[in-house]
């Protein structure tokens, strides 16, 4: 009797940890949504450090004076 429930147990552990992984098409539905997000966030970042454009300017009297060395 003991060996049956030890096999029942282990068997339904089996089942149970076998049916906890996503399907293949479940696979490649969730990358394809991932990829889709991440190309979209990727556009947001550049659309937005694109429109924050700086340009460098000359350096100034006042900015090229400045001695940042301690005395």
């Amino acid at each position: 009797m003991k060996t049956f429930f030890v096999f029942v147990t282990l068997s339904s552990l089996a089942v149970l940890t076998s049916c906890n992984k996503p399907a293949a098409e479940n696979k490649e539905v969730m990358y394809a949504n991932a990829k889709r997000m991440s190309d979209s966030i990727e556009k947001l970042v550049d659309n937005a450090l694109n429109s924050v454009s700086i340009t460098p300017t000359a350096p100034t009297a006042t900015t090229a004076a400045v001695d940042t060395t301690k005395k």
